[in-house]
């Protein structure tokens, strides 16, 4: 097994097929075999794993990400609909709403709304974080950004 540190929050791990129990199909089988490898890389835990089956699966190789403490929650959405929607829909928290990679990204400063994902989803792509945001994103609204985007599309109603 080497293990690579590629910065303090990402590193991989390459295993030879002789260090491998067994063949490791299921990403729940991947996650035990990180766990079980790196006890006390990033404190036992893992918030993203890929990895890669080389050609006749002689070896593999984990790359694990790990989101900082310090880091927003971001949650990714196709089109500026579903995240009115989700304004409309959700309790008002600390937020921030961003425009990169043709999609829009609300930042959640604490944990985010339990339903949030029936509108979005967790950002997957792990070169997006709250840094990549900050240099390549448009930031549409800077904060409180469900409460904004509620105040400018609540139906009015009607008082007759």
């Amino acid at each position: 097994m080497y293990i690579y540190n590629i910065s303090p929050q990402s590193a991989a791990i390459h295993f030879s097929k002789c260090e491998l129990d067994s063949n490791f199909d299921t990403e729940e089988q991947i996650e035990s075999l990180c766990h079980k490898s790196m006890p006390s890389f990033f404190g036992g835990r893992c918030t993203s794993i890929e990895y890669r089956l080389f050609d006749g699966k002689d070896s593999i190789i984990l790359f694990l990400y790990k989101k900082s403490l310090d880091e927003p929650y971001l949650f990714i959405f196709d089109d500026i609909e579903s995240v009115i929607e989700a304004a409309l829909s959700l309790p008002a928290q600390d937020s921030s709403l961003y425009y990169a990679d043709h999609s829009y990204i609300l930042a959640f400063f604490d944990s985010p709304p339990a339903d949030i994902c029936e509108f979005g989803g967790p950002v997957s792509k792990p070169y997006i974080s709250f840094e990549y945001l900050s240099e390549h994103g448009n930031i549409l609204i800077s904060s409180n950004a469900l409460s904004i985007l509620r105040s400018y599309f609540l139906p009015v109603q009607s008082t007759r």
